[in-house]
């Protein structure tokens, strides 16, 4: 129908909101196409279009009914609880965006105020501009692209960053709920996972660090991280195409590494983490491996390090296969200071004895591969350094 607005609803016989100028309920139709719109509206039943190159200047409220916000700009904010709305391409959208509870579809657009999703269902879609901040404490998020330009913050419910063109410029925090990270999104700024958050990441470019923490847990499926990983608590577990470019940097907490691309940089353990890493990476180029504190690191595969490795304090390496060496098999040195060890070959009990195998000696029966260094106190002894071959090390 395409009468005024407000002739329709007078028609209608609507009263039930006493403040509010235009109030559509279960049964009506409404279209509003005028240039300038100045009344509030109130959508809780029927159906509503409010049609191309209007200007909307009061609140929106959506509970209810079916509304299409196809076009316009809409200078003050919009509140979703119930109902389906569609907010579509060529709208501007001054006003912060709400959604408790209905299902939101936000599909492009320029959003220049912050959106808070606590609930219901929120598809925001390619080619939308996000000016200000995302925040998700509830319901499920569906970020499929587009550009953001603030921070994306998720403390509860599920959201997925899916979008191969989508573009995130600010920090993305994760304390609660569940996110996923797909696709080629190129997030530029860091990644932090803490709280109970989660996060699965399955592709795309991370230009800054990606940091776990608390009781947070990561799941790297795929991507480029040209940054160093983080890890201060809670689990990282990465797997199968991904290229972990600048080192990981660990002072508590479980990193899981399975079948990697790539691995280059630094690896840093300290304080209780732990560190394990299953078979062998296609291109692996770690100058440094230090293991300080309690740390722990179970390798099982062929890994080159760089001299200067360092085991430190009561820090532990654990090699299953028997390969800890200088790249091309060279001679390496390694510094083991404290309570520090390497195990070589079947890893141990901490009284168990290992069996190495040094070139044209046989074999060598060892405690602790040529068991610790001094007891505490004792500092002249604490630290030794000596030069080791792959053939020393290879069972």
């Amino acid at each position: 129908m395409k009468h005024s607005a407000l002739i329709l609803l007078i028609l209608s016989g609507i009263v039930p909101f006493a403040d509010a100028d235009i109030i559509v309920q279960p049964g009506d139709i409404v279209d509003i196409n005028q240039e300038n719109f100045n009344e509030r509206i109130i959508i809780y039943g029927g159906s509503a279009t409010l049609t191309a190159w209007s200007q909307f200047k009061e609140k929106i409220t959506i509970s209810g009914g079916d509304a299409s916000l196809d076009g316009g700009t809409f200078k003050s904010g919009i509140t979703i609880s119930g109902g389906t709305a569609d907010l579509d391409s060529w709208s501007t959208f001054d006003g912060p965006i709400t959604i408790s509870g209905g299902d939101a579809s936000l599909n492009g657009g320029n959003f220049k105020n912050g959106i808070i999703i606590s609930g219901g269902t929120a598809d925001l879609d390619s080619w939308g501009t996000f000016e200000k901040s995302l925040t998700v404490s509830g319901g499920t998020a569906t970020l499929n692209g587009g550009n953001f330009n603030d921070t994306v913050t998720i403390s509860g419910g599920s959201a997925a960053l899916t979008a191969e063109w989508g573009d995130f410029n600010k920090a993305i925090t994760i304390s609660g709920g569940s996110a996923a990270l797909t696709a080629g999104g190129h997030f530029k700024d860091t990644i932090t996972i803490s709280g109970n958050g989660s996060a699965t990441l399955n592709g795309g470019t991370f230009d800054k660090s990606v940091t776990v923490s608390g009781n947070g847990s990561a799941f790297l499926h795929g991507g480029n991280y040209n940054q160093s990983l983080t890890v201060s608590g809670g689990l990282l577990e990465a797997d199968g195409e991904i290229s972990i470019n600048s080192g990981i940097y660990a002072t508590g907490g479980e990193i899981i590494l399975v079948d990697l691309e790539k691995l280059a940089g630094e690896i840093s353990l300290y304080g209780d983490s732990v560190l394990r890493m299953y078979d062998t990476v296609d291109n692996f180029t770690v100058s440094l491996l230090t293991v300080d504190g309690t740390a722990k690191a179970y390798l099982g595969g062929e890994y080159s390090f760089s001299s200067g490795t360092q085991i430190s304090e009561s820090g532990q390496i654990l090699s299953a296969s028997g390969w800890i060496l200088g790249a091309n098999g060279s001679s390496i040195n390694y510094t083991i200071s404290g309570n520090g060890a390497i195990y070589v070959g079947q890893i141990p009990e901490p009284a168990a004895v290992c069996f190495i195998c040094v070139a044209g000696l046989g074999f060598l029966i060892a405690r602790r591969l040529f068991a610790r260094f001094a007891e505490a106190g004792e500092a002249e002894l604490a630290t030794s350094t000596w030069p080791l071959t792959g053939d020393q090390l290879r069972m």
